[in-house]
């Protein structure tokens, strides 16, 4: 069915201007939406202040855990004063510089927020199309961010915790939905070319930002620049993006699909070609499938019969013969029809009644979707647990976290070039970046390094983690059949968001040599479980849980 379906969006066009367009919306969209998981080293990292206590003056100090219980151990409290402060952050502002469990909950509302992003994402789908919940999502990702911005007294601390979880939550159901989006209007061969693109508007995020707190030196100015960047997304989307067709293909709705293909194709200058292409006989049957309306296939057998009858006719045998015979293919052929009809009507009411236990239901659908949850706990952990240690990389703080983002933006260039080679494929891409990965993790745990070579295999590391981690983006949508692809996609990226929670605890209680040993097995663990699962490599996305079965 997908080749068919394939056929029907190419007349509108799947390599054309709008195909382009939408990747440049969602790419500056990802920009803003990843926005509450990139500023974290700012807003709750070790701040660099002047402070005063009863040993005297102390000047541009980093205020780390140790000076924190150094001053407590001293004095039995934490008696200073802040002085000045070079980088205005939450931690400064409400006062909670040595407060390691407010600092630490800064970091788990984040996650939880994402955490919730993907199970809200993937019950929403069902109800919502997915350009309805890009601008639901957008307008409540803008008002949890301005909701951030008017808190200034620490009692209120905890209603800034949960506007920084809606942040996380909207952000998660634009990312998830604008991905499937992309990746639903364009050629199987461009798949993994534009969710390698969208990624990076993660790591233009990092770099972006990172220069935004360098420069303003407030949180609270920096997060009216993404209210901004939000809104003029928010136009765009309203304005110029159509929702998936294939989502409306599959719940047999004509009317909406052919209203999105007309879209597309006026965008693409197509409208007219269009419009005449899909009068040919070659695609009557696939718009008779789009309305449920199967066409009666006429076997050779029956082509046979007919024959006879016209050679009978031509015979002048009478025509009460001929009548009992037409009328018995008659009924023949409106019994086929009713069938036909039932098992359409049948297919729609299984639709509607597609949901999460399904992904348990069908043997197709579930080992591939346990494995994958598998694989998201271990992939996220292993990249946020990086990216949250980058903050002890030696060196000046800004100018390491944009070279990581750089790295980052590199490796999804090549990931996504890397994926489409039919030799290497999805499962070999990501093989060889685990090896990678492991052995580098293993060097840093167990060998004493300068710091020049540190630096570089941790930037390394960084760069297989963001790799792996754009490959799934690709891989979990092509698994998994149309009905279930969103729902499962959503489940899948809430389990990672476990990993990510977990993460920044591994990092706090484990030693460095061991926190680096446990990741480099949890990636071994992951390379062996992709061995289970099929290649997707240049395949068509299965369109219905039946074409999975068989």
């Amino acid at each position: 069915m997908d080749e068919q379906i394939e056929k029907i969006i190419s007349l509108a066009g799947n390599q054309n201007r709008y195909q382009y367009f939408t990747l440049i919306v969602i790419v500056f969209l990802w920009i803003n939406c990843n926005f509450i998981a990139i500023v974290l080293p700012f807003i709750e990292r070790e701040p660099i202040i002047n402070y005063q206590d009863k040993e005297g003056y102390h000047s541009k100090e980093t205020l780390t855990n140790e000076i924190c219980d150094k001053i407590e151990d001293y004095y039995g409290d934490y008696n200073y004063t802040v002085v000045e402060s070079f980088n205005y952050s939450w931690v400064i502002e409400y006062h909670i510089e040595c407060n390691k469990f407010d600092v630490g909950l800064i970091g788990s509302f984040a996650f939880i927020g994402n955490t919730a992003g993907g199970l809200v994402f993937s019950v929403i789908n069902k109800i919502f199309s997915h350009k309805k919940i890009l601008i639901i999502s957008s307008f409540g990702f803008c008002l949890a961010v301005f909701l951030c911005t008017i808190v200034r007294d620490y009692k209120y601390f905890l209603y800034l915790l949960f506007s920084e979880t809606f942040i996380g939550l909207f952000g998660n159901c634009l990312c998830y939905s604008s991905l499937v989006i992309a990746q639903e209007i364009v050629s199987n061969d461009k798949r993994s070319t534009f969710s390698s693109i969208i990624n990076l508007g993660y790591s233009l995020c990092g770099i972006l930002y990172s220069l935004a707190f360098l420069y303003l030196q407030e949180w609270r100015k920096v997060f009216f620049v993404l209210i901004g960047g939000s809104g003029i997304a928010l136009i765009f989307i309203w304005i110029f993006i159509y929702d998936s067709p294939r989502g409306y293909i599959n719940s047999k709705n004509y009317k909406k699909t052919m209203e999105i293909l007309e879209g597309i194709a006026s965008f693409n200058g197509k409208l007219d070609e269009f419009k005449e292409s899909i009068k040919l006989d070659e695609y009557q049957d696939i718009l008779n499938a789009i309305k449920g309306e199967e066409p009666i296939k006429i076997t050779d057998n029956e082509k046979n019969e007919e024959n006879k009858i016209g050679n009978i006719n031509d015979s002048k045998i009478p025509e009460i013969a001929t009548s009992l015979i037409s009328t018995e293919k008659g009924e023949e052929a409106k019994k086929q029809s009713d069938d036909s009809n039932k098992e359409n009507q049948g297919n729609k009411k299984k639709d509607k009644t597609i949901n999460i236990y399904s992904l348990f239901k069908y043997p197709s659908i579930r080992y591939k979707f346990l494995i994958l949850n598998i694989l998201w706990i271990g992939t996220r952990a292993a990249f946020n647990g990086i990216s949250i240690s980058s903050k002890s990389f030696p060196g000046n703080f800004y100018v390491n976290i944009i070279i990581l983002y750089i790295i980052e933006s590199v490796s999804y260039c090549v990931s996504g070039v890397l994926i489409d080679i039919q030799k290497i494929g999805r499962k070999g891409a990501l093989w060889i970046q685990y090896f990678i990965i492991i052995v580098v993790l293993l060097i840093l745990a167990f060998v004493e390094l300068d710091t020049i070579p540190a630096l570089i295999l941790n930037y390394i590391s960084r760069f297989c983690a963001a790799g792996i981690e754009v490959i799934y983006y690709t891989y979990s949508l092509e698994v998994y059949p149309t009905p279930v692809r969103s729902i499962a996609f959503g489940v899948n990226a809430t389990f990672g968001n476990g990993g990510s929670i977990l993460a920044p605890l591994l990092l706090e209680f484990l030693p460095n040599w061991l926190f680096l040993t446990v990741f480099a097995i949890v990636c071994g663990l992951n390379s062996f479980l992709i061995s289970f699962l099929p290649e997707t490599v240049g395949k068509p996305m299965v369109e219905s849980i039946k074409e999975l079965e068989e």
